[in-house]
């Protein structure tokens, strides 16, 4: 059984990704271009085994061009990835997934479900037509309204400044710990000396 490590695509990965897409047939050399777009699985001895992009507009992201050196390792390697683009995802804080992938997996393991023409409208149009057989993942509420942005800086406020209180707290009990300590110290060396 392989181990695999996932990571974002560099310069170095190039040369491996265009052998990659090129054997699943995909446009390598439009590929080539948004190379930084995709996240990467890489065996033990340092072999690229798996690649999938994230395309970012906005607060959506659009998963496509997921290719497998060995498609006997999907199983394996395309849970990694997954768990790699989830990140990125929340690290970016993306309100929905777009995918065109045909694989059940991005339906049955993941959740995406097929897009309806209400939430077809939120597609962006850098994605692709809409036409084509679009499944959608909601990650989160895709609220934008002033409200909503003043309660989420009074929540991270409100964090914030529990956080502050704990350090404080943290910090008296520590100073009287350390005078305890010194007290005791003196009393000791106090008696030493008589």
């Amino acid at each position: 059984m392989f181990t695999f490590t996932t990571r974002r695509a560099t310069t170095d990965d190039l040369r491996g990704l265009v052998a990659l897409w090129q054997a699943a047939g995909l446009p390598a050399s439009q590929l080539e271009k948004q190379f930084t777009d995709f996240q990467v699985a890489i065996d033990q001895n340092g072999r690229l085994s798996g690649a999938i992009a994230i395309q970012i507009t906005a607060q959506q992201g659009r998963i496509h061009s997921e290719a497998y050196i060995d498609f006997g390792l999907t199983d394996q390697i395309r849970p990694l990835l997954w768990k790699r683009l989830q990140t990125l995802a929340q690290n970016v804080g993306l309100f929905r997934l777009w995918t065109t992938e045909k694989a059940p997996y991005w339906k049955k393991a993941v959740g995406f479900v097929e897009a309806d023409s209400t939430t077809l409208g939120k597609l962006p149009a850098e994605f692709g037509a809409r036409e084509q057989p679009w499944l959608t993942l909601q990650l989160k509420e895709e609220v934008t309204t002033p409200e909503h942005l003043d309660k989420e800086f009074q929540m991270f406020r409100e964090a914030r400044r529990a956080e502050s209180e704990r350090m404080i707290h943290q910090a008296k009990t520590l100073k009287v710990m350390a005078t305890i300590v010194a007290a005791i110290a003196f009393l000791l060396l106090l008696f030493a000396l008589l």
